[in-house]
């Protein structure tokens, strides 16, 4: 039982991981489409956008620290 739940902290950091990438990706897609000529509608929806993937990147990064944070104090403990 001990080695499921470090199997599953070490699968959730990897989610939380590609989480952080993929937002970062649609950030820079986003941003190159604020670099074109659009309407202002438009414009407001990328905005809104990289709003939601800016948030949704911190919480990767918070539960990935906090998912690292728990590896490390709990290494020892479960070998």
């Amino acid at each position: 039982m001990k080695h499921l739940v470090m199997i599953d902290a070490v699968e959730m950091a990897k989610l939380a991981k590609e989480g952080i990438q993929e937002a970062h990706e649609q950030l820079t897609l986003c941003s190159q489409e604020l670099n074109q000529p659009i309407s202002y509608s438009e414009s407001e929806e990328i905005i809104k956008q990289m709003m939601e993937l800016t948030v949704h990147q911190a919480v990767c990064e918070k539960a990935l620290e906090t998912i690292n944070k728990f590896i490390k104090e709990n290494k020892y403990i479960f070998n």
